[in-house]
This record gives structure tokens, sequence and C-alpha cells, in this order.
């Protein structure tokens, strides 16, 4: 039950007509889509982080990649779903995958992801 007479104490001009709580508003919501957008940044900045090149390849070298992202925040069935042309670049990125160890989803679903990475998106 709310304490309405000690919250009017606390804020200047309040009121205690509201018994049960809560303002109508959205200000504990969020927008999932700019959440699940940070999350899915914070992948492919790790994933750029735990890449480990293989000698001798072109910076133009581009992949199309599927994993399954999981509630808990690990990554499995990570495949190639368009290759760059470079068996070593596309396995260099699916073992980066494997490397890569996130918190868990904040809305704590599963769902399979495509994304495409290549050789210049990676950090100096």
């Amino acid at each position: 039950k709310v304490d309405a007479e000690g919250i009017a104490k606390g804020v200047v001009g309040g009121s205690t007509k509201n018994k049960t709580g809560g303002a109508g508003g959205k200000a504990l919501t969020n927008d999932n889509t700019d959440v699940l957008a940070a999350y899915d940044k914070f992948f492919k900045d790790e994933l750029r982080r735990k890449f480990e090149p293989p000698p001798g390849l072109g910076e133009s070298l581009k992949g199309t990649f599927e994993v399954r992202s999981n509630a808990d925040g690990t990554f499995t069935s990570a495949r190639v779903v368009k290759s760059s042309g470079s068996r070593e670049f596309d396995q260099a990125v699916l073992d980066a995958i494997r490397r890569v160890k996130l918190p868990p989803r904040p809305d704590k679903k599963s769902e399979t992801v495509e994304f495409d990475f290549n050789m210049r998106d990676r950090p100096e």
C-alpha cells in the first residue's frame, strides 16, 4: 500500500489523494527497441574485440553470419550465411562469436540474429 501522507510530506506540492500508486505515465517504462539496439551494439563491439584476423587477408572481406542469441547472454548455433570468400576469415569470425560472453538479454528472450561483419569494422 502506498503511504500517500509520507510521500506528500517529502514532495513540494504533493497530494495525499493517490492511495494506489502510479502516475499513469511512462517514467519507469522503457522502449525495448532502444534497449535491444544497445544490446546488439554491445554484442558487435565485443565481437570486434574478440576477433583475431588471420594474417595476410584483405581489408575488403565481408561476410554475413547468423547466431542464436539466448536469453542468458550466451550465443550458439553460429553459422555463415554468406561467405566472405575466405574460409580463414569466416572461421575467425565464428571463433570470435564463441568467445563473446554477455550479460542476459534485457528482454529475457532468445532469438536468431543475422548480421554482417567485415575487416574494416574491427577495432584498431
